[in-house]
């Protein structure tokens, strides 16, 4: 099993337990049973009778078999068997005292979340299967075991991380999926190949460079030289360069900058300039004479979403695309296992203008805590843990959430354009001058989960386009933003502005809008006609567990707001397609289009597998 699939099981458990995530205080949710279990009690946030804390069992002298033997000694025991962190790298011994655990288990680990629980027909085969690579067994240490009996409620214990109650065995069907070789599992990865992506008549692609890793964005100057980003960033623990190449007409590359803090989502040039979107930062580098500045710094992209698309004004500024921290307002444990609530806390959204909260407040487990015991309440723009009162006035700052920024080019006099966003990703300027971006639409996960679409908005300075109340000018509580079944979510802000306009154009839930570009030559198609690349949905994760195929093209939207497919790739093997757009860009005539790739990567039960190497510049003539 490769170390992506592992990883993504840590989102499994994770997702599967925010979907019962309620406003305080928590109703009954409906939960999955593990095989030949039963449902165990609702919320999950009570420990069974007789369990206040966790039991460590084992030492340093002691060998991950011992510990095993030790949990199968307590298997009726509802209490979390933790190993010590110096344990298992004994890899024999870890597969030979697996397999022969306890029929009925959850296997665990700290570190890359691994989760699974199997009756005794079922492990062996899987679990052989799993443990057959020696690279993975060794990234397993340190192994939790949680025995169980099917009507337990039981306690996950990540060193310092404590998820209460039963719902983890709702996570097993899906779970097994997740085992084996089955159509979930990442292969080696998918290259594209000429003949593959299909256009309309008349048009020709072809693939100018292949095997980039995760490529976002693409720029081309106004003398024609393109720019290419590899983010050096993608879900899960793939580390990758964060950086920029120049692509030549035989798709020979060289790289241009390194070093960036991925992922980087946004190119821009101006004159001697070339623009470059990390994150927290924009960095300004003179091609000319190699110069290489941080022109702004400190950008809130610490949560789920960062700074991303660029792009230089007809008023000679640089408009910034700036995402939330959060899905919809509420620090959760969502975040906890997307990896930054653990180590950054404090990181929770930033208005970017006062606003009044309604004291709407979600209960969860204290995930920060060893105490089964301990729960917390968290409000809107809050740091986790941290309620809300009616009537709490938040202050609005620059550095915000969910916004358009703009700054001269040195980076001086940054400002709020426009906010109330919740991930803006692409952006540009309209032949006539006017500004409009792509919003990536609400998941079902965390505290405040909600299906909404994507969304294609002309950008008004000043205005305010909803998050986290409103998605696609409709608020929360409306049928059309409330998952099947969840309960309707009320506002968290009292007395929000106005909204500022509604969407030009509406794409379907998950379809991710990314990157865009309208059209300035007739020759190519019509002048103001906006190519918008569509990245495709990372279902289940993030549609609570259900698969929704979407997007994966790229597609035309009119002035009026009709979206017509344009750019398609045939069907892999598993049904789904190969592609996945990031961006489009037209060369300076409007004659040529390129297209970034980003490269496979799929959502699966468990999480989000991406393949590096696999990404792809195209470009698109007439």
């Amino acid at each position: 099993m490769r170390r992506p699939v592992l990883l993504a099981l840590l989102l499994l458990v994770s997702l599967l337990l925010l979907s019962g995530c309620q406003p305080t205080p928590p109703p009954s949710t409906d939960i999955t049973p593990a095989p030949g279990g039963t449902v165990p009690a609702p919320g999950g946030t009570v420990p069974p009778a007789g369990i206040t804390s966790t039991e460590e069992i084992g030492s340093a002298g002691e060998t991950a078999v011992d510990i095993l033997l030790a949990a199968l000694e307590r298997q009726q025991e509802a209490a979390a068997i933790v190993t010590n962190p110096e344990l298992g790298r004994d890899v024999a011994a870890i597969r030979g005292a697996v397999l022969q655990a306890s029929p009925h288990i959850v296997f665990v680990s700290a570190q890359i979340g691994f989760a699974q629980a199997l009756t005794g027909d079922e492990m062996q085969p899987l679990l052989s299967a799993a443990l057959a690579d020696e690279g993975s067994i060794v990234q397993l240490a340190p192994l939790i075991l949680l025995p169980t009996t099917p009507d337990d409620q039981v306690l996950l214990h990540f060193d310092e991380l404590v998820i209460h109650g039963g719902a983890a065995l709702g996570a097993i069907n899906l779970a097994l999926s997740l085992l084996g070789a089955g159509p979930s599992a990442p292969g080696a990865g998918h290259v594209l190949v000429e003949g593959e992506l299909q256009a309309p008549s008349g048009y020709q692609v072809e693939i100018v460079a292949n095997n980039l890793n995760f490529a976002t964005v693409v720029e081309v100057a106004e003398d024609g030289t393109v720019y290419v980003a590899e983010a050096g960033y993608s879900y899960g623990n793939i580390q990758t360069p964060a950086r920029v190449l120049r692509v030549g007409e035989d798709g020979a590359t060289e790289v241009v900058a390194e070093g960036f803090n991925g992922p980087i989502a946004g190119l821009a040039t101006h004159e001697s300039f070339l623009f470059v979107s990390h994150r927290n930062t924009i960095t300004r580098i003179d091609l000319e004479s190699g110069e290489r500045l941080d022109i702004v710094t400190g950008l809130p992209s610490n949560g789920d979403h960062f700074n991303e698309n660029i792009a230089v004004g007809p008023d000679g500024k640089l408009y910034i695309t700036q995402g939330v921290a959060t899905n919809s307002g509420v620090v959760g444990l969502d975040n906890y296992l997307f990896g930054w609530l653990p180590v950054a806390p404090d990181v929770h959204d930033i208005p970017c203008r006062d606003l009044t909260l309604a004291g709407e407040n979600y209960t969860t487990g204290n995930i920060l805590t060893p105490d089964v015991t301990d729960v917390v309440s968290t409000g809107a723009y809050l740091p986790y843990g941290t309620p809300s009162e009616p009537g709490q006035a938040v202050t609005g700052e620059v550095k915000c959430s969910g916004a358009v920024l703009r700054a001269n080019l040195d980076g001086s006099e940054l400002e709020v354009f426009a906010d109330g966003f919740r991930n803006p990703y692409g952006l540009a300027f309209a032949p006539d001058g006017r500004l409009f971006v792509t919003e990536n639409g609400p998941d079902v996960r965390g505290s405040r989960p909600l299906t909404g679409p994507d969304n294609f908005y002309e950008v008004i300075q000043g205005g305010w386009y909803g998050w986290p109340d409103f998605y696609g000018g409709v608020q929360v509580g409306d049928p059309s933003l409330t998952p099947p079944g969840h309960d309707p979510l009320k506002p968290v802000l009292l007395d929000p502005p106005p909204l500022a306009a509604q969407p030009v154009a509406k794409f379907t839930d998950h379809a991710v809008a990314n990157g865009f570009d309208f059209s300035t030559a007739e020759d190519f198609a019509p002048v103001g006609q906006a190519f918008v690349s569509l990245f495709g949905d990372l279902t289940p994760p993030t549609a609570g567990g259900v698969v929704v195929q979407v997007g994966q093209e790229v597609v035309t939207v009119s002035p009026d707001g009709e979206i017509e497919s344009f750019l398609t790739s045939a069907a892999g093997d598993n049904g789904s397609p190969f592609f996945r757009p990031t961006d489009v860009t037209f060369s300076p005539d409007g004659t040529v289009l390129y297209v970034t790739h980003f490269g496979q990567i799929r959502g699966v039960p468990g999480g989000i597998v991406p393949t590096p190497g696999t990404g792809a510049l195209l470009r698109l003539t007439r």
